[in-house]
């Protein structure tokens, strides 16, 4: 019988989420909830009976109560539920059908590749008429007003330069439109700190953009496209597209990285070994398939993956994984 239920805000998932989850103790279910458009027949009411009229009933009403009190129990966006006897955390993730799996340990699985993928970023539209700032998080872009410091076109920022700056005869546009670009980089530093940049714009001026900038706050795809014509839907789409390209990139690099590791009796790929090897607290690193229903060797992968978490090591989830999972040991 659950006595109360201390429910936090529906939010993003992340890597650190996964670990807290990993850590917590008396847990009674996972429960994955595909997204509803509000007013559908198939409410998240009905899906919740369904799913929960095997558990104890004082669960369907506290669930139902925390979703009504964040206004997602008529609809929303996918979401996952982490419940315990004293606990209950909701989080936004990209769940296609609803699911329950009971157990003394969360079910991370379905959302490994998920919290390798950035959520929270900024897209920079760079031109020289009118640059745009964007703020892009959990699958929405909001605008913002580029800060006082950055004129807000290439035509302000060559009268001010005239101003303030002995002109030359080498004061070439190219040169011209790159020192811009420069001072539009140092002007949102304050704004973006802490997060990288998505550029949007046409070939010519992202590859000058890049010339003047950091590459290590800047992702490595952009999105073609004349900086105006695109609506923030569909900057939406195209930076939540490219974000998912970047972890698919960056988790299949640990892959490649793993297979050529000198050291091959530190890497493992016999499930079992592996899955002795996380609750002894060995593994460094975990790699393991992307979710998808029916997956093979799933309870073995998931408690695999919540043991390396527990233990403070990594583990990601790798498109088109040849074994059923790899492994770096730490001894």
């Amino acid at each position: 019988m659950v006595t109360q239920i201390n429910h936090t805000a529906t939010r993003p998932f992340n890597t650190q989420h996964l670990r807290d989850l990993a850590r917590r103790t008396n847990f009674s279910f996972t429960l994955l909830l595909p997204a509803t458009r509000p007013g559908a027949d198939a409410n998240r009411q009905t899906v919740l009976e369904n799913l929960l009229f095997t558990m104890d009933p004082s669960w369907l009403a506290r669930i139902t109560q925390a979703l009504d009190a964040h206004g997602a129990l008529g609809g929303g966006p996918g979401l996952a539920l982490f419940a315990g006897q004293d606990f209950l955390e909701i989080f936004h993730a990209p769940v296609t059908a609803p699911l329950l799996q009971p157990g003394p340990a969360p079910f991370l699985l379905p959302l490994i590749f998920n919290s390798q993928v950035e959520k929270d970023f900024f897209v920079l539209g760079v031109c020289r008429k009118s640059p745009r700032l964007i703020h892009f998080s959990d699958g929405h872009c909001v605008e913002e007003q580029l800060p006082p410091s950055i004129p807000p076109s290439l035509e302000e920022f060559r009268g001010a330069a005239n101003r303030e700056l002995v002109p030359t005869s080498q004061w070439h546009e190219k040169e011209e439109l790159g020192q811009y670009f420069h001072r539009l980089d140092v002007g949102l530093r304050e704004r973006t700190r802490g997060h990288r940049l998505l550029l949007l714009g046409v070939e010519e001026d992202l590859a000058l953009y890049r010339s003047h900038v950091d590459p290590n706050q800047l992702f490595a795809g952009e999105i073609r496209s004349s900086v105006r014509d695109l609506s923030l839907s569909e900057i939406a789409q195209r930076a939540g597209e490219l974000a998912q390209q970047e972890a698919t990139l960056a988790s299949r690099g640990h892959s490649g990285r793993l297979h050529e590791w000198p050291d091959r009796s530190r890497i493992a790929d016999e499930l079992g070994l592996i899955e002795s090897a996380a609750a002894e607290g060995r593994l460094q690193e975990l790699l393991v398939p992307i979710w998808a229903p029916g997956l093979a060797h799933e309870a073995s992968l998931n408690r695999a993956a919540v043991e390396t978490l527990r233990h403070s090591g990594d583990v990601l989830a790798v498109p088109g994984l040849a074994a059923p999972a790899l492994a770096l040991l730490r001894y």
